[in-house]
C-alpha cells in the first residue's frame, strides 16, 4: 500500500506546489501590469504637460515675432521715406544745375539728363512702394481692430 500511496501523495503535493507557484506568478504579473499602467499614466501626464508648455511657448514666440516684424517694417518704411525725401532733393538740385548750365549757355551733358531720368524713375518706384506699404499696413490694422 505504501508503494501505491506514495506516488499519489507525491502527485497531490506537486499539484499543490504548482498551483501555489501559478498563484504567485499571477500576483507578480498583476504587480508588473499595475506598474506598467502607472508608468503609462505618468508618461501621458508628462506628454500633456509638455504639449501645454510647447503651445504656450509657441504662442509667446509668435507674439514676439509679430512685434519684431512690426518694428522692422516701421523702421524700413521710415528709411524709405527719408530716401524719398533725399532723392527729391537731388532732383531739385540737378534741375538747378541743368538750368544754370542753360543760363550760362553751356550744354547739359547726357550724363546729367540720364541721372535726372533715373532719379525720377526711382522716386516714382519708391513712392509706389510706400503707397502699397501704407495700404497693407492699413488693411492689417483693420483686421487687428476687427478681431
Amino acid at each position: 500500500m505504501a508503494t501505491t500511496a506514495s506516488p499519489i501523495i507525491l502527485s497531490v503535493i506537486t499539484a499543490n506546489q504548482r498551483r501555489k507557484e501559478k498563484l504567485e506568478d499571477y500576483s507578480r504579473q498583476d504587480a508588473v501590469a499595475a506598474q506598467a499602467a502607472e508608468a503609462a499614466r505618468l508618461l501621458l501626464d508628462a506628454n500633456e504637460r509638455v504639449a501645454r508648455q510647447s503651445a504656450a511657448s509657441a504662442s509667446e514666440t509668435q507674439s514676439q515675432l509679430k512685434q519684431i516684424h512690426t518694428l522692422v517694417n516701421s523702421k524700413l518704411t521710415e528709411e524709405m521715406k527719408r530716401s524719398l525725401i533725399a532723392l527729391k532733393a537731388q532732383i531739385v538740385l540737378l534741375r538747378r544745375v541743368i538750368n544754370l548750365d542753360l543760363a550760362a549757355g553751356t550744354e547739359t551733358t547726357e550724363a546729367d539728363r540720364a541721372m535726372l531720368s533715373s532719379l525720377e524713375r526711382t522716386v516714382e518706384e519708391l513712392s509706389n512702394s510706400l503707397t502699397e506699404r501704407d495700404a497693407v499696413t492699413d488693411a492689417a490694422a483693420d483686421v487687428r481692430a476687427s478681431t
